[in-house]
């Protein structure tokens, strides 16, 4: 029994997971690696990756092939298409998607064969900055020999939301001062002035933030000011000592960015009695063999040709659709989606799209918190909440 994922078990109190299921996956917006080059990532910011599929409680592969096979006559695919690819239903942005007729029936049919939706969704800026405010807590609690459990594990989150948020709503000037400072590789006898102008970054731009997110999940800004107080006074601590242990000596992540590897073997560790399906991916098959070559014996998984598994490609359709629907939510303000959500419910297919999608998505979670993940600021998923909430 891995003790690390008993630990996560208990902490999210994630319960069902240790049937017997079977998890088809297939992944989008995979950029391999999120790294700044110069003056920009080299892929846009708000860029996610997105591992999803469907999992099922009882697999009976005829059955639902043959459902397949009725669902792919229903959709027009022709005979010169080898698979149904999400390219031929996902053409568009998401508000125009969520219209789509086709999108409809591959919704309906994963909720009326009683599927259940997974996925795990990485914002690669969002993880690109939260070392800045875990290794600053390190740094603070070296210099201070005290350590705010109380504050770190109740706020640490939204620390790492707001300098997200700060980050975003003024990008370019954050690139130029990450370049400057070779972040995330930074040279230790920059760490006092990489803190000092970042301090003063944040002074600068915490006004031009999405405020609206505090007054709507907390009704006022006071845990607006005691999170901007708080980073402050880490990035002071660290200006002192000149001391971060983690963004120092980092020339591999500089180069190659926080691999997306780990993100594949999460559920089949975290749902380690059942089978684990996923669309071929040479490079992640081969660093699966290398760093965990007892994982074979261990885990049931398995990487197959999509050509020949028509729930892998169910999987592709619903990853980019996710991708899409996640894309949408980071670029949007929370003052805007009163308007989104209106004109959703003005249109009879977006408006079921909807609450189908989101009917799956808190019929999975209930099941099994597990089969949601995000890698996310808080401010991304209070929107993703706030949108599910108006269409259950």
């Amino acid at each position: 029994m891995d003790e690390e994922i008993e630990l996560v078990k208990k902490a999210f109190n994630i319960n069902n997971t240790d049937g017997k299921y079977t998890f088809f996956y297939d992944e989008s917006g995979n950029c391999r690696k999120f790294i700044l080059k110069k003056d920009k990532f080299n892929v846009d910011y708000f860029n996610c990756f997105v591992l999803s599929g469907v999992m099922f409680i009882d697999y009976n592969d005829i059955d639902i092939n043959n459902k397949f096979d009725d669902l792919c006559i229903t959709l027009n695919k022709q005979k010169n298409q080898k698979e149904l690819k999400s390219s031929f239903i996902i053409k568009k942005d998401f508000l125009t998607l969520i219209k789509s007729v086709k999108l409809n029936y591959i919704l309906k049919f994963i909720n009326d064969n009683n599927l259940y939706l997974h996925y795990s969704i990485r914002n690669n800026l969002y993880l690109f900055l939260a070392d800045i405010i875990d290794d600053s807590f390190n740094t603070y609690e070296e210099e201070y020999k005290e350590y705010n459990d109380i504050l770190y594990a109740d706020y640490s989150r939204e620390l790492k939301s707001l300098l997200y948020m700060i980050v975003i709503s003024n990008i370019d000037a954050f690139i130029d001062f990450f370049n400057r400072f070779n972040y995330p590789d930074i040279n230790i006898n920059d760490i006092s002035n990489f803190a000092d102008e970042l301090s003063f970054l944040v002074e600068e731009n915490i006004s031009n933030i999405d405020i609206t997110y505090y007054y709507a999940k907390y009704n006022d800004n006071c845990i607006l000011e005691l999170c901007y107080n708080t980073i402050i006074r880490l990035l002071k601590c660290v200006k002192k000592t000149g001391n971060l242990l983690y963004l120092t000596h980092n020339e591999y992540i500089k180069e190659n960015g926080d691999p997306f590897y780990e993100m594949y073997l999460d559920k089949i560790r975290l749902y380690e009695k059942s089978v684990h399906i996923f669309d071929n991916e040479k490079y992640i098959i081969k660093y699966i063999n290398d760093i965990y070559p007892d994982y074979k014996n261990k885990y049931n998984f398995s990487f197959v040709d999509s050509i020949n598994n028509p729930m892998i490609q169910i999987s592709d359709i619903i990853s980019n659709f996710i991708y899409k629907f996640t894309e949408f939510t980071n670029k949007t303000n929370i003052s805007k989606l009163p308007e989104i959500i209106d004109e959703i419910k003005n249109n009879d297919i977006a408006l079921e799209n909807m609450k189908i999608f989101s009917k799956l998505v808190n019929k999975s979670t209930t099941f099994s918190k597990g089969l949601i993940y995000y890698i996310f600021s808080d401010y991304e998923i209070y929107k993703f909440e706030q949108i599910f909430h108006y269409f259950i």
